[in-house]
């Protein structure tokens, strides 16, 4: 990361404050429901891998 106002991809609020822009950013995101009624496909679901540790 060469800017420090610039943001990785995937990681995770290190605050309340982040958490609360967060919040609000999301509020605004489409659901899936939403995404298939504008004919798009949703992201696939994740799932859990139990042997992959982190």
């Amino acid at each position: 990361m060469n800017n420090k106002n610039e943001k990785l991809n995937g990681t995770m609020v290190n605050n309340e404050k982040e958490l609360k822009q967060q919040s609000k950013i999301m509020e605004h995101m489409p659901t899936n429901k939403e995404v298939k009624e504008e004919g798009k496909h949703p992201d696939p679901a994740q799932k859990h891998d139990e042997k992959r540790k982190e």
